[in-house]
């Protein structure tokens, strides 16, 4: 703890002196003449003005329904997610732990996207000759402490055409009843020679995490399992065809896992229709098991018209095959309609559904209904809100998301256990007060509700809805500085997510933690 102060407070003081050369050098630059900046051909101001647009894209954080609960860089979600995993182009599949506590392994590293059920770890590959620091320091009442840096710069050394992006978090304390401790990174250094750039992925897991993140596991989260997850990736990419190879060297307790991937895939451009085709031939040396993945995305947007489409087949014992097509007519106001169909090893999921969505600069609203055709009928309504409302002295953004969908009823022979909750409700509502020099304070909560389900635990049958409530209070100092606090289940609820909370958490409690930025 007192390691992680003396780190902070000395990186407070580094960062207030950065501060002023960075206000310093925009004033420099906003009342200097365009000057040629490097070989992109681009004037000073016009390279700052890149790099203002960069780190504001990157400050937007997606809003992903299906994870109700995240505390620092952790995530937690209701139940297993039935997903298929891009990273850097290639397919990757979670090895003996479940698919969330898999997501949250690259969610600080990655921008990530989800259509349907496919879900993109991307990076950013940044190119611009300016370096971008990126930093969180973090305390936690519960000993939760964590360090996230990432690093960003393109024409490395001088050399033009080399970039390299590396990120790093490191975090130690108690999350979901155990003492956890990791240290992760992952980086990508990349080079440009004419049509062609040559990637190069790496990233290492290191990290003991709880027993509950296992998959098909019902223990209580009482103890810690070592993980070990080593990957490098090496891509060509050129106008002709794209050529890729991974390996990967994964470590479960004792359970370890080598995996080999070979990857060809092409686009084709033609006016408004983007098409990717892909195929990936997979070996695993222990098990003496190959297989291949075959893939194709299309997207065609005319006028008011688009159509996307994924589809991806699993040459394998399992037959594991992924369908999704969304139609889209209208601009402002849209009437979509989406079927999926997507099954693997642990389900079979076939869906129809249909809505309309309304979205301008400040607000995007989306009603959605279907229902499963399987052989039993099941019903499903999803109602989306991400707005933004400008007020004379503060702006509000609201979140919202309600989800209906039909109980599923497992009958034993002794009791009827419902396995789903009927509805999900998740609400995010923020206040932000406008100050002078690009200050701001942020004051917001998060709540989510989840109705009566079941949830079996050594042999015990726990039966209850869930509520839960969250609120954080932000300073921005600067526009690259800020600092916040966490409120975390402030209204001490005993139950989350179907079973106890001194299982998992303790009942309210804090955490704080500094962010900030540094370019130069």
């Amino acid at each position: 703890m007192k390691k992680l102060w003396i780190i902070i407070l000395l990186t407070l003081s580094l960062f207030m002196t950065a501060e002023e050369k960075i206000a310093k050098t925009e004033n420099d630059l906003e009342n200097s003449e365009e000057v040629q900046a490097d070989s992109l051909g681009k004037t000073n101001l016009e390279l700052q003005r890149d790099v203002e647009k960069y780190l504001q894209e990157k400050k937007q954080t997606p809003f992903f329904p299906f994870l109700l609960k995240k505390e620092n860089f952790h995530l937690k979600s209701l139940s297993l997610l039935s997903a298929h995993f891009v990273k850097n182009g290639f397919s990757i599949f979670p090895f003996q732990i479940e698919t969330t506590h898999f997501l949250q392994n690259f969610f600080p590293f990655y921008d990530i996207r989800n259509r349907g059920n496919l879900i993109f770890f991307r990076k950013d590959h940044y190119r611009l000759p300016v370096s971008v620091t990126q930093a969180n320091l973090g305390l936690g009442d519960v000993n939760m402490n964590h360090a996230f840096v990432e690093f960003e710069k393109g024409n490395v050394l001088g050399l033009e055409g080399l970039h390299l992006e590396f990120g790093y978090l490191g975090q130690q304390g108690n999350w979901l009843g155990v003492n956890e401790k990791s240290a992760n990174s992952d980086h990508h250094i990349f080079y440009d020679w004419k049509e062609f750039c040559f990637h190069y992925f790496g990233a290492q897991i290191d990290q003991k995490t709880a027993i509950n993140n296992l998959m098909n596991t019902n223990h209580f989260p009482d103890e810690e399992i070592p993980e070990k997850f080593f990957d490098h990736n090496l891509l060509l990419e050129n106008p002709y065809l794209d050529l890729g190879f991974r390996y990967e060297e994964t470590e479960i307790d004792t359970i370890k896992q080598i995996t080999r991937s070979f990857l060809m895939k092409k686009e084709f451009i033609w006016n408004n229709l983007d098409l990717q085709l892909g195929f990936e031939h997979f070996h695993y040396p222990k098990q003496k098991n190959d297989f291949q993945i075959y893939r194709i995305n299309q997207t065609f947007k005319r006028s008011i018209f688009g159509i996307e489409s994924d589809v991806l087949y699993k040459d394998n014992s399992y037959n594991n095959y992924y369908f999704r097509s969304d139609i889209e007519i209208g601009k402002d106001f849209t009437f979509f309609s989406k079927y999926q169909k997507f099954k693997n090893e642990w389900s079979d999921q076939n869906f129809l559904g249909y809505g309309i969505s309304f979205q301008d600069s400040l607000r995007n609203i989306e009603l959605q209904l279907g229902n499963c055709i399987d052989e039993f009928q099941k019903y499903f309504g999803k109602i989306t809100n991400n707005s933004f409302f400008l007020f004379d002295h503060f702006y509000l953004r609201l979140q919202n998301i309600l989800i209906y969908d039909d109980d599923e009823i497992t009958y034993t022979a002794r009791e009827n256990v419902t396995s789903s909750p009927s509805w999900q409700l998740q609400n995010k509502f923020e206040i932000i007060f406008p100050l002078n020099y690009d200050n701001q304070i942020i004051l917001g909560f998060d709540q989510f509700y989840i109705s009566v389900f079941d949830y079996r635990l050594d042999k015990q049958l726990f039966r209850s809805s869930s509520s839960y409530l969250d609120g954080y209070l932000a300073i921005q100092i600067t526009k690259r500085f800020r600092i916040q606090l966490d409120a975390q289940n402030l209204t001490a609820e005993e139950y989350l997510f179907n079973y106890p909370v001194s299982y998992q958490f303790p009942e309210t409690h804090f955490n704080f933690f500094i962010e900030w930025q540094f370019v130069n």
